[in-house]
């Protein structure tokens, strides 16, 4: 079965309406919609710890995640699948001020992507869910993250909480099958290859289309059209954050 990440996201069509409708910070991490990023999380240290730090962004879209690490002082590396989306990291990064290094290519060719080139970072915000259709693949592709990340480095990625999904088969919907990964397979895959979950947080966004626009302001991720019916997904977390340390 194609992954998203190989029909979708592949789209320049899809990738300019997606960036139409969200509204994304460049001088904050972003994890979770309308929820804190890493200034409030300090999952890795805030902008402090991350200054000369080595970090990959996989996924990254137009890379506003890379683009901030950059601000903060780190040397950015992103990779996404889209060529469209590498274009416009391209232009974005430009108008920022800041260099950052892009790669068009698939998540799955990681070493052949970036050589011998090691890691303190590794960082997908929701792309794992779309690089991976299962647990097989999803373990396979975090020995792959392993071999990038320096020993004691670490990877922290951002998923759809797994109480949002319905239960359905995963290949129901071909075109948006975003991996309906449970906790246990994520913690167990994470530990066959060599990582160890230092922290889990859960994201929950109540009401988000009653947010106040001031409100709204203050998060680094907004998708800016949200149906009233969308609220009825907030009652449980929306996105789960693993940070996961190479340990092996």
């Amino acid at each position: 079965m194609p992954t998203v990440e190989e029909s979708v996201w592949k789209s320049g069509d899809f990738c300019r309406t997606y960036r139409t409708n969200v509204r994304i910070s460049t001088n904050d991490i972003h994890y979770g919609y309308l929820s804190p990023g890493e200034r409030d999380l300090l999952l890795l240290g805030g902008p402090l710890g991350l200054n000369g730090k080595r970090v990959v962004e996989i996924a990254c879209g137009a890379a506003q995640n890379s683009i901030t690490i950059a601000k903060w002082g780190g040397n950015s590396v992103g990779i996404d699948i889209s060529e469209d989306m590498i274009q416009a990291a391209k232009t974005l990064s430009a108008n920022e001020g800041v260099s950052i290094e892009l790669f068009c290519g698939n998540a799955n060719e990681l070493t052949a992507i970036l050589g011998d080139r090691r890691f303190d970072v590794a960082l997908s915000s929701y792309g794992v869910g779309f690089i991976c259709h299962d647990y097989f693949s999803l373990s396979s592709f975090l020995g792959r993250v392993n071999i990038i990340l320096i020993p004691g480095g670490t990877f922290i990625f951002c998923l759809t909480h797994p109480s949002q999904f319905f239960p359905t088969p995963k290949d129901v919907t071909k075109e948006w099958s975003e991996a309906q990964l449970s906790i246990e397979e994520v913690t167990n895959a994470l530990s066959v290859n060599g990582f160890a979950i230092t922290k889990i947080v859960e994201q929950t966004t109540t009401n988000p289309s009653r947010m106040p626009i001031e409100e709204k302001a203050k998060y680094p991720y907004e998708p800016l059209i949200l149906s009233p019916d969308f609220d009825k997904f907030t009652l449980t977390p929306h996105t789960i954050i693993y940070v996961a340390k190479k340990t092996r």
